[in-house]
């Protein structure tokens, strides 16, 4: 069977139980950020809005659901294993009833497009490595989000 590549290849190629799965999740991806980008990666399906947002990957009998930078995200329900030494936190579902309610993901995936939407303003680095030079000047300075990036849907109710 070839490599897909792009999604709806991706789906098409996944086992049955996953079908579902995979088009929930998509579905919700572009309620949440309508301008995300689909790609796929190392055989696996992402999704990317200012950097890497999600993957999944569909498998026999479980789909992984993994959040990029899982690690920074609030997780206040504990829903997301962190496996190794990796940042991304997964969801394991084997059926469509172990994705969280779509208020629960909806709440996690605007956390993620904040997280990458956080954008660095200003790195300034002066005389580093020049000769006679004892210092460096290095600032960083965090802005705000943008708001034009039309991934500020307001979280459902149901």
């Amino acid at each position: 069977m070839p490599k897909p590549t792009n999604h709806d290849a991706y789906i098409a190629q996944a086992a049955d139980f996953a079908v579902p799965i995979l088009e929930k999740i998509r579905a919700t991806v572009h309620e949440v950020c309508p301008g995300v980008q689909e790609t796929i990666k190392w055989g696996k399906a992402h999704y990317e809005h200012e950097g890497m947002l999600v993957a999944v990957s569909a498998h026999k009998a479980h789909v992984n659901f993994g959040f990029w930078r899982g690690t920074e995200l609030s997780d206040p329900d504990g829903i997301l294993e962190i496996v190794g030494k990796t940042k991304i936190g997964n969801l394991r579902l084997e059926r469509l009833t172990d994705l969280p309610a779509k208020r629960l993901l909806v709440k996690y995936l605007r956390e993620a497009v904040r997280l990458n939407e956080a954008e660095l303003t200003h790195l300034a680095v002066d005389r580093v490595g020049l000769p006679g030079s004892s210092q460096a000047d290095l600032r960083l300075e965090i802005g705000t989000p943008r708001r034009d990036s039309g991934c500020t849907l307001p979280v459902p109710q149901s």
